[in-house]
């Protein structure tokens, strides 16, 4: 796919279903759009538009999993890992399993339903619960030398009217985890990561040693 080809393709949809410039000159935000605007209209569909997920099996790289490990081994989040003074919506994964498995329960699932957790945690209060709930000494630099940059959270705007929220599907509120409680799930289980990380090259660097010193019983030992 030439760059030309690219960009044709692009004008072309804007032409079409004509969005906010803020997202057409976001790749991440068009490819989303385009998406959503494919699926939710097609037959026996449900597109789940959802918010930051963070729990158990956290192994993508994200701003929980990523500050969690970095306060685990007591790095800073200075400089280029510095925290931005912004607010986003965290899910907890066990939440998100729950309401999969009872849309795929409902009678008449919606085409797009919007599920997001009813508050939003500013990213200094986030990294400071991390801190404390970690035990780091990791220190914590907010970089305000930018304004504070602003999620756009209606990307699709042609699939406004078939939009539904969480409780209006289930007629009720969902008990969504608060993050004091979900945190704590998501740290263990980078403990166990960054454990099982920390033995695997210590078991390399012991191989390597013992390949290289020509070590032949001590290498059959590991195997």
């Amino acid at each position: 796919l030439t760059q030309a080809a690219a960009t044709a393709f692009v004008q072309g949809l804007l032409a079409q279903y004509p969005i906010p410039q803020a997202v057409a000159t976001r790749v991440y935000g068009l490819s989303k759009y385009g998406g959503e605007l494919s699926l939710a209209r097609a037959p026996n569909s449900v597109v789940v538009r959802f918010t930051n997920i963070y729990g158990e099996g956290n192994t993508i790289a994200s701003r929980i999993r990523d500050w969690t490990r970095l306060m685990l081994r007591n790095e800073p989040l200075t400089g280029t890992q510095a925290v931005w003074p912004d607010e986003r919506q965290y899910l907890y994964v066990g939440d998100l399993a729950e309401i999969l498995r009872l849309l795929g329960e409902h009678p008449n699932p919606p085409n797009l339903l919007l599920v997001t957790s009813p508050t939003a945690t500013p990213a200094p209060e986030l990294a400071e619960t991390i801190k404390r709930l970690t035990g780091s000494s990791s220190e914590i630099e907010v970089d305000t030398s930018e304004p504070t940059r602003q999620r756009i959270r209606n990307l699709s705007l042609d699939t406004a009217p078939l939009e539904r929220t969480l409780e209006e599907v289930l007629g009720h509120p969902f008990p969504f985890t608060p993050i004091e409680e979900g945190l704590p799930k998501d740290i263990a289980f980078q403990r166990t990561q960054l454990a099982a990380e920390a033995q695997t090259s210590g078991t390399s660097t012991s191989m390597h040693a013992a390949l290289e010193a020509q070590d032949i019983p001590a290498l059959a030992q590991m195997l």
